[in-house]
């Protein structure tokens, strides 16, 4: 019976690594952002130490678009924060466009006079898009894939902004940023029997084990929190401002 003993606890501790939980990381990348400015542009912004713009609401409300796509209320502040810590002159967008809707002006031209304005940056939209992936991580840093899981339902966005100058009335820049969803560091528990991926905490008592939460979806897959929020505008106006002043 002693001889079967080391045989049988090879057994029982092959069982337990065999039962016990994967941990593993995932990470995405986004697509290339892409943008565009005319020499007008660039000749404007070289010209103008301190540049006065306003960020307007795309159509159909503020509200409405950063709603529907996961997005806080907080986002075009971090924005037009963000122009200003840089030495932009921020306009009021609210004033701006109360001006628009009750003047008999139906295009930008004349709106430079009224309101001191000369460069509009609109978002034009705000679109959710899903990542995926098959390529896990485990902790000790090797690729793995897990039979023939996928593992969706990480929402990203894309964000399309153009950059009117108001005084010619034209198209002067065009742009689109991909922000992919920020999940590292975030480590998970991942099943293989229904292809389940569970965010995992460890216990803050000592010696504890630690014990499964459910994922923090406003979070780490349906939106992006504040401080996400703040990275997008800073990456926003520094991709703006670094395109046309060269």
């Amino acid at each position: 019976m002693k001889k079967m003993l080391p045989f049988a606890t090879i057994l029982f501790v092959g069982f337990l690594v065999s039962c016990s939980p994967k941990y593993v990381t995932v990470s995405f990348h986004a697509p290339d952002d892409e943008k565009y400015e005319t020499p007008a542009l660039q000749t404007y912004f070289s010209k103008n130490t301190k540049p006065v713009i306003m960020l307007r609401t795309p159509l159909g409300g503020e509200s409405d678009i950063l709603n529907n796509s996961g997005f806080t209320k907080s986002f075009y502040s971090n924005l037009e924060k963000s122009f200003l810590e840089k030495g932009f002159t921020v306009r009021d967008r609210g004033l701006f466009e109360t001006i628009l809707t009750q003047s008999q002006y139906t295009d930008y031209s004349k709106m430079t006079e009224l309101t001191g304005t000369d460069i509009i940056i609109e978002i034009v939209g705000i679109e959710k898009t899903t990542y995926c992936t098959r390529d896990l991580t485990t902790t000790k840093g090797k690729k793995i894939r897990v039979g023939n899981c996928s593992f969706c339902g990480f929402d990203g966005y894309r964000i399309e902004i153009k950059v009117v100058m108001i005084k010619d009335n034209t198209l002067a820049g065009n742009y689109v940023f991909n922000y992919a969803p920020n999940v590292d560091g975030i480590k998970y528990i991942v099943s293989e029997k229904n292809c389940k991926l569970t965010v995992y905490k460890p216990s803050s008592a000592l010696g504890e084990k630690p014990k499964e939460v459910k994922p923090a979806q406003t979070i780490l897959r349906n939106g992006i929190n504040a401080y996400e929020v703040e990275n997008l505008a800073n990456k926003i106006s520094e991709t703006i401002i670094h395109g046309v002043m060269k």
